[in-house]
């Protein structure tokens, strides 16, 4: 059961407290006769007016954010959920969907439903990394453009990081990586695997949309 009191309130630099119930700066309705209102335009004409207004821009600045933190809260729950329901019976709907599509004509690949349409896509095959040390070698060594280096530095060295020269050798943290499309773009075209890295096969996926 969903919770409306949020434990976690900090969000994209939210700092949210127990909300000031404020109503905004209304327009000021002022009787005329029967049947018949005028509207009297809000005006920031005095400090009592000014302090009206930004009471009621902070109060919705601040529900923003509890519907931001509201939101994100809800994703993460949702994508749990998702998550445990395909773990627990994706291999039920995969199995019951082949044998339903084994009566099928037409060769289809998908079954529409009520509530949407489950079926399989053709998931081609795929490089996965099993050593990421291996596979920097050997980037390094044949296909370099694949190779990936992030720089972080601070202070002084960051101001000169912009015009960075190798034989300065600035004290700054590295990241190396590989860039995996470029390695699977390799692999299709020289069909030869990089040390550190398997292949998955070509395989039927479930799709549920």
């Amino acid at each position: 059961m969903f919770s409306n009191k949020v434990q976690d309130s900090s969000i994209d630099g939210c700092d949210i407290g127990e909300p000031d119930v404020v109503a905004p700066p209304d327009e000021q309705n002022e009787s005329t006769g029967e049947n018949q209102v005028v509207q009297r335009e809000f005006v920031v004409d005095s400090e009592e007016a000014a302090n009206s207004l930004v009471r009621s821009v902070k109060h919705e600045r601040e529900y923003a954010c509890r519907v931001e933190v509201w939101a994100a809260t809800e994703i993460k729950r949702a994508r749990r959920r998702e998550e445990y329901l395909l773990q627990r019976y994706g291999h039920q709907v995969e199995a019951w969907l082949r044998r339903r599509l084994e009566g099928e004509r037409d060769r289809r690949r998908s079954i529409n439903l009520p509530a949407g349409s489950v079926g399989f896509r053709a998931a081609p095959a795929k490089v996965h990394v099993t050593d990421t040390t291996a596979l920097l070698t050997w980037v390094k060594a044949n296909l370099i453009d694949a190779l990936q280096v992030q720089v972080s530095a601070v202070g002084s060295d960051a101001s000169r990081l912009a015009e960075w020269q190798a034989a300065e050798g600035l004290e700054s943290q590295l990241t190396e990586s590989v860039s995996k499309r470029l390695v699977n773009a390799y692999v299709a075209e020289i069909g030869e695997l990089p040390e550190g890295t398997g292949l998955e096969p070509a395989h039927d996926q479930l799709q549920i949309k």
